[in-house]
């Protein structure tokens, strides 16, 4: 068991796949696992997420304060991972019951032994896990006003304005893209500016790239003030947001798209 940074028990049991979540106050909630995945120790991470070991599925677990899985395979079969802690270097390390030897994961660095995608064996006898998961939108993008005017100036985001919201899996870079809706033609699958010649062809709304916010993403819940500006100008019309996340070591995410619109009143 650990005390884990939302400052609750979480505790591993072990013939019970699974892992507890317990409040200072008694209040259990139960996150289960495979079957035969034995969940033996667990430990809190530098990324505001708990490691734990799986001894039968031969994984290493990361699960986020909301309850969030993800698997990370041990590279060496076999291996039983049990004892788990945190290096001085920042990294997960774990004890391979069955293969008489340590594991080590990097999180999330592009200095990372064995490189971003490697499952060498590292120094000392360990082996490297690498990180292959991809930030997640655990809450998709979305505005906490889908319709409003543009802030008169740009150090002034309410009353109007809006907010992007959403929630991530994990810490990342965040760049969400706006783009302009105009109306087009669908032409050969790709929506195209109308011109005489396609004006028989069925209607589609196109978006053209006009400015990107970037922010660095914590994982869980995330809020970007937005005026409803770019480049120092007021929009105005129908616009599509994108957000993409791509954590330090390279994974990126599924996009995550709202629409929106900037009125003169």
């Amino acid at each position: 068991m650990t005390v884990g940074p939302d400052g609750n028990l979480w505790v591993t049991t072990i013939r019970a796949a699974a892992i507890d979540r317990v409040t200072p106050a008694g209040a259990r909630t139960r996150f289960t696992l495979a079957e035969d995945h034995f969940t033996v120790d667990i430990v809190a991470g530098p990324d505001g997420a708990l490691w734990f070991t799986e001894l039968g599925a031969n994984v290493i677990g990361r699960i986020t304060t909301g309850g969030q899985v993800t698997e990370f395979p041990v590279p060496t079969a076999g291996a039983q991972p049990f004892g788990i802690t945190i290096g001085q270097d920042g990294a997960i390390w774990f004890s391979e019951f069955n293969a008489n030897q340590l594991g080590r994961l990097q999180l999330d660095s592009p200095r990372s032994a064995g490189g971003p995608g490697g499952s060498g064996g590292g120094p000392g006898g360990s082996a490297v896990v690498a990180d292959r998961a991809a930030p997640v939108f655990v809450r998709a993008l979305s505005l906490s006003r889908s319709r409003f005017r543009a802030s008169a100036a740009a150090s002034r985001p309410t009353p109007r304005g809006s907010e992007f919201r959403f929630s991530l899996s994990e810490p990342a870079r965040v760049v969400i893209t706006i783009a302009k809706g105009s109306s087009g033609r669908r032409v050969g699958g790709v929506c195209v500016r109308p011109t005489r010649s396609n004006r028989g062809r069925s209607r589609c709304t196109r978006y053209a790239t006009v400015g990107r916010l970037r922010r660095d993403g914590r994982q869980g819940p995330n809020e970007v003030a937005f005026t409803g500006r770019l480049n120092g100008r007021a929009l105005r019309g129908t616009y599509r947001a994108t957000a993409v996340a791509t954590d330090a070591v390279g994974n990126v995410s599924r996009p995550s798209r709202v629409t929106f619109a900037v009125v003169s009143r």
